[in-house]
């Protein structure tokens, strides 16, 4: 039977996530880290009044952009205000708040390697290949600085990763009551993170409905009640936010709409509110949106997912983006090559048809966003993609090792990934460090 448990590397490997993140949470300065000002503003909020904001509180709208972040999930924040309540109660102040206010990244990044490891493990033949796919997404440059501050990216990255373990040893333990139940919690996180992981859930509910109507064993009647119970366990779990929402906001169960009224009534009231840019709007056609300026859309975007620091003003060396760019195009070349038209077991059909689907629609939500709302080529819009490109190395590491025996292919490509990014932390994170 195939040993899915972690070990000891494995195990080191997730203390060394846990701990290097919580370091950053206490180095990072806050100047550095965008998007921070605004959850922190909304977790302080809610940590102080001890209830959740309505969305419209003069104190939370971030001036410069018109709106309260209160108007989309913030499930981090609101942990984020639990972990303050914590550490206020415990004694600690000043610096030591911030890191409880990271705590919700600290914990997500860490979350992220346990449920790579745990997948890895589940749907790739060796341990080795599991590691080069976890390292490949945690010790990614911009998914660590993700995990020392507080933002919603990270939690989403860890919600996919959950959801996706899951459904895979869901479909193995043929969907018993346990299954169904961390299925819906993770499930619930995933709604409350991050709208543009929204993607992966629309993909992954498809595989959950083929793979209980399959594997379940279940008639038609044991079908529809862990369906229904799935479906009430969410909404308890996560349902609250959107339906709270459409109470206060005249239906607006998103936020997004409350957005603009926000922003267009601060700008009536004479508020210089940064406007939108909108190429859609400005005579851009989207070709042109993709391809002007010497694909700097695709430039950035690309660039940005491995390493941009800051507000996008901290880049690493060229050689260094091109060696995270040539390990992604080796093994997934030997995963093209070998696996994905090859013969597979029915978990790897699962797991192509996630990754694949899921991260087209990843890239395509950020390029409308982009395109329709405001231009932002910002990697960490589609940073869940490195789960589909770890996935893919990690197979692909796999095959060649079948083909070979050699299992040092998987290692070497895991040592190289981790040192260089080791290399980026040393160089370029600590210029956003605070001086001790």
């Amino acid at each position: 039977m195939k040993d899915i448990k972690l070990n000891r590397i494995q195990k080191i490997i997730i203390a060394l996530v846990f701990l290097i993140s919580l370091a950053g949470a206490y180095l990072i300065d806050e100047t550095f880290c965008p998007d921070e000002y605004g959850r922190r503003l909304l977790s302080d909020w809610i940590c102080q009044n001890g209830r959740l904001p309505l969305g419209d509180e003069p104190e939370l709208i971030i001036g410069e952009w018109g709106f309260s972040y209160a108007l989309r999930p913030y499930v981090s924040a609101i942990i984020g205000a639990l972990f303050t309540k914590l550490f206020s109660v415990l004694g600690f102040a000043g610096r030591m708040l911030l890191v409880a206010s990271r705590m919700c990244s600290v914990i997500s990044i860490t979350s992220a390697a346990y449920f790579g490891l745990k997948l890895g493990n589940e749907v790739l033949d060796n341990k080795e290949s599991s590691v080069l796919m976890t390292v490949v997404l945690v010790f990614n440059p911009q998914t660590l600085f993700l995990g020392m501050y507080q933002n919603n990216d990270i939690l989403s990255i860890a919600a996919v990763m959950a959801v996706i373990y899951c459904i895979i040893k869901g479909n193995r333990d043929k969907w018993n009551i346990r299954a169904c139940i961390m299925l819906s919690i993770s499930v619930s996180v995933c709604l409350l993170s991050y709208y543009t992981v929204y993607g992966w859930l629309l993909v992954l509910g498809i595989v959950f409905l083929f793979s209980l109507i399959r594997n379940s064993g279940d008639k038609a009647s044991g079908i529809i009640k862990k369906i229904l119970l799935i479906a009430a366990l969410i909404t308890l779990c996560a349902g609250w936010f959107f339906i709270r929402n459409a109470l206060i906001h005249n239906g607006d169960f998103l936020g997004v709409a409350s957005e603009e009224t926000s922003r267009n009534q601060l700008i009536a009231q004479g508020y210089n509110v940064i406007p939108y840019d909108r190429p859609c709007d400005n005579g851009v056609s989207f070709i042109s949106f993709l391809t002007g300026n010497n694909f700097s859309w695709i430039h950035f975007t690309i660039r940005s997912t491995f390493a941009a620091f800051g507000y996008m003003n901290i880049w690493i060396a060229k050689w260094m983006y091109w060696i995270y760019y040539l390990l992604i195009i080796f093994y997934v070349a030997l995963y093209l090559l070998f696996d994905l038209f090859g013969k597979r077991k029915q978990y790897h059909k699962m797991m192509d048809f996630i990754v694949i689907l899921s991260g087209m629609i990843t890239v395509g939500l950020s390029v409308y966003q982009s395109y329709f709302r405001d231009y932002q080529p910002q990697g960490r819009y589609i940073i869940t993609v490195l789960i589909s490109a770890g996935y893919m190395m990690g197979r692909g590491a796999d095959r060649i090792t079948d083909k070979t025996g050699k299992k040092w292919i998987a290692n070497a490509g895991s040592v190289l990934w981790f040192c260089l990014s080791l290399s980026v932390f040393l160089l370029y994170m600590s210029k956003m460090f605070i001086q001790i």
